[in-house]
């Protein structure tokens, strides 16, 4: 606020409470200032604190801040005290308005400026007194300033920023074979007529189809040996009548046929190689899901031989031909030391 409004809320807080401070004052004992006004006297207490003009005032005031900083306001014992104490603790609570409240100039405040001017020219204001020597006020003295503190900060932060490192998967791919290419593996038993199934290792066959070999046993004469090859995607068959051979050749090779019984379907042998008095057939049998999922294959055949009617139905159960893919990976994480830092 301005000075003029400063002294009118003054004016007024005194007007309302003159009453209070009146009846405060002793009228019969008025003459004596020191019964007849309270909290006064005609020497004043804190005079000794200035020892002659060359005392300290720190021990004192730090004293008087800390009795008003230790007790609350409603314990203050009177309201002299209270006024003070509010004072002290407001300025001592936030620092910062003693400066906006009470601001100091040093190149312009009268009291700084007049201070100045006699240290820089004594001679001047004090004349006499000084080329004289008669002024006992004056003698050198030794002091020791009290001690100053200053609360001084300091920032400690990281720096934000770029840095890159890798972590690096190493992909290791191999590859092996499920058989010995161009052999024939399994060994798999159809019972009587008794056939002996194998498969021929051969993963880079490209028209869908796997091959078999029949090994027929314990037959009459040396019917050695057929094939078969299968498709690889799964399929059923139907039922099928038929009676007697619909087709059969013979040559220096051996025999092939289609050939049908009931509920069976006709598939082709091709070359029963050998003189076969007891030729055999082989058909898939219906109600069965035939073919190849994943890593395991599935027929189930009707096996018939020409001469007696023997006939046995059996699964061959197998692993197909492949190419055997194992990938191993391997990573080198080279961010170990960075991501350590990571909050």
């Amino acid at each position: 606020m301005t000075a003029n409004d400063a002294f009118n809320e003054g004016n007024i807080f005194g007007k309302a409470n003159v009453g209070t401070a009146k009846s405060k004052i002793s009228t019969t004992t008025a003459s004596d200032a020191n019964t007849g006004v309270p909290h006064y006297t005609t020497t004043d207490p804190a005079s000794s604190y200035y020892m002659g003009g060359t005392g300290s005032l720190t021990a004192p005031a730090t004293s008087g801040v800390t009795g008003c900083r230790s007790t609350a306001g409603t314990a203050d014992p009177d309201p002299h005290t209270h006024g003070k104490c509010e004072g002290v603790r407001m300025l001592m609570n936030d620092p910062g308005k003693k400066n906006v409240m009470f601001p100091l100039n040093s190149t312009t405040d009268p009291l700084v400026v007049k201070r100045n001017m006699v240290s820089g020219d004594a001679e001047t204001y004090l004349g006499s007194l000084i080329v004289s020597g008669g002024y006992a006020g004056c003698a050198e003295k030794t002091v020791k300033d009290p001690d100053k503190y200053q609360t001084e900060t300091c920032n400690q932060y990281l720096t934000a920023g770029e840095e890159s490192c890798n972590e690096i998967l190493t992909v290791t791919v191999t590859t092996s074979e499920s058989c010995v290419p161009g052999t024939w593996y399994g060994g798999f038993r159809l019972p009587f007529p008794i056939q002996q199934v194998d498969i021929f290792c051969d993963m880079n066959r490209a028209d869908g189809m796997i091959r078999l070999r029949f090994t027929p046993y314990e037959l009459h004469g040396v019917c050695s040996v057929g094939y078969l090859d299968v498709p690889k995607a799964p399929f059923t068959v139907s039922d099928k009548v038929q009676y007697g051979v619909t087709g059969h050749t013979c040559d220096t090779d051996g025999c092939w046929d289609e050939y049908g019984y009931l509920n069976y379907e006709v598939v082709t042998i091709n070359h029963w190689k050998g003189s076969c008095t007891v030729k055999n057939f082989i058909g898939y049998e219906p109600g069965y899901i035939q073919g190849c999922s994943g890593d395991t294959c599935s027929y189930t055949f009707r096996a018939i031989d020409w001469r007696w009617g023997n006939q046995a139905v059996a699964t061959a159960g197998f692993t197909p031909p492949k190419t055997i893919v194992t990938e191993t990976d391997f990573w080198d994480n080279q961010c170990t030391a960075l991501e350590a830092r990571l909050p």
